[in-house]
């Protein structure tokens, strides 16, 4: 009876330090997150993405620039096409910026913004933008 006892102990032991190595791995996954942007894709992870807001002199917020670097994890050489959505803070599509196209080989991270890493918008509704999806499909 003893040895089943101590048998279980171990047992739990083992699934409770699992449980708590996955805990870990989505907390580092979460981390690799850039603020206000998502990412849209099953070629490309995001390497680098950042959201610039450009204000008037009465600091209107009069255009923004999604600027995105990609690693091409897809196995493959891919052509994508990118467009961005841009939405207010209740998830409420304001625009579609893009498309822009882009061809990386298998492997490739992107090291530099050029013109097809970059999107803007300035439309009517620019000041209630909040956040980004970026969607990148063959």
């Amino acid at each position: 009876m003893k040895n089943h006892l101590i048998l279980m102990g171990i047992i739990i032991l083992l699934i409770v330090t699992t449980l708590s190595g996955c805990q870990e791995q989505e907390a580092i996954r979460v981390q690799n997150k850039f603020e206000g942007i998502t990412l849209e894709s099953n070629i490309f992870e995001l390497d680098n993405a950042s959201l610039e807001f450009h204000r008037d002199e009465q600091n209107n917020i009069i255009k923004i620039d999604v600027k995105y670097l990609f690693h091409n994890i897809a196995g493959r050489d891919v052509t994508a096409i990118v467009t961005v959505e841009f939405y207010d803070k209740n998830d409420n599509l304001l625009a579609i910026g893009g498309p822009n196209k882009i061809s990386l080989p298998i492997g490739y991270v992107e090291p530099v913004v050029l013109p097809a890493n970059l999107i803007s918008y300035n439309g009517e509704y620019v000041s209630e933008v909040d956040h980004v999806k970026i969607i990148a499909i063959e």
